[in-house]
């Protein structure tokens, strides 16, 4: 839990002072926008939002400029300890830095060679947010985490099957275009079976779906800590 905390707050810190290098004025000008067509609870939101990666900016000034770089090193280990939402973190590859040849790091190596099994075992572990990473890697190869795994549409149609009895997202017909009728069968037991197996048959809250950037969003106003996975 230690490793996975210390390595979202590197990454927040990497992430932030990115952020209001490039990205602070952008949402200056829309929290001006709002507040001149009267939506001042959104404009109120935008600048909280502002106050406080400022605050966290004063926070991450204070640290010691190598222990700045290491928060992949940290979310790895805690990945690699078996920290299920840090395994779906390091799996989707949110840490690294995509500067400098990033792809052709030793680091880029052992992520590319862990990704796919981690995202196995912290969905067995019960981990929603695996939920959405395999729907996307099955279904395409639309970053590098899912051109890890081969796409394969009849268990992206059984995620997306699972991803409405966990969280209650709509499932298009689109999905099982290319399937025929025993396929869409095995798929809807399939996604019975992890619903049961790994969920216990629980519906949970959508803003669990998806893996936090650890970054610009506060914390606040999601259901938990993501490095402490609730019972």
């Amino acid at each position: 839990m230690a490793a996975c905390r210390l390595g979202e707050g590197l990454l927040r810190c990497r992430d932030i002072a990115a952020w209001e290098a490039t990205d602070a004025m952008a949402g200056t000008d829309m929290a001006e926008s709002f507040a001149r067509s009267g939506n001042l609870r959104a404009a109120v939101a935008i600048d909280e939002q502002r106050l406080w990666r400022l605050e966290q900016l004063a926070h991450c000034d204070a640290l010691d400029e190598k222990l700045k770089t290491r928060g992949g090193e940290f979310l790895a280990r805690a990945a690699r300890a078996g920290n299920r939402h840090a395994m779906v973190a390091y799996a989707s590859g949110i840490h690294f830095d995509h500067r400098g040849g990033y792809a052709a790091s030793r680091e880029f190596d052992d992520w590319r060679r862990d990704s796919p099994g981690m995202l196995q075992r912290a969905l067995q572990a019960g981990e929603p947010s695996a939920v959405m990473l395999l729907l996307m890697a099955y279904q395409d190869d639309s970053n590098f985490a899912s051109a890890l795994i081969p796409d394969d549409p009849e268990r992206a149609y059984a995620f997306h099957l699972l991803a409405n009895r966990l969280f209650g997202y709509t499932v298009s017909d689109d999905y099982a275009r290319s399937l025929d009728a025993a396929a869409m069968r095995r798929a809807r037991e399939l996604a019975r079976q992890m619903h049961e197996r790994h969920f216990e048959g629980r519906k949970l809250d959508g803003k669990l779906a998806h893996v936090l950037p650890p970054a610009l969003q506060r914390p606040d106003g999601y259901p938990q800590d993501p490095c402490v996975p609730e019972a």
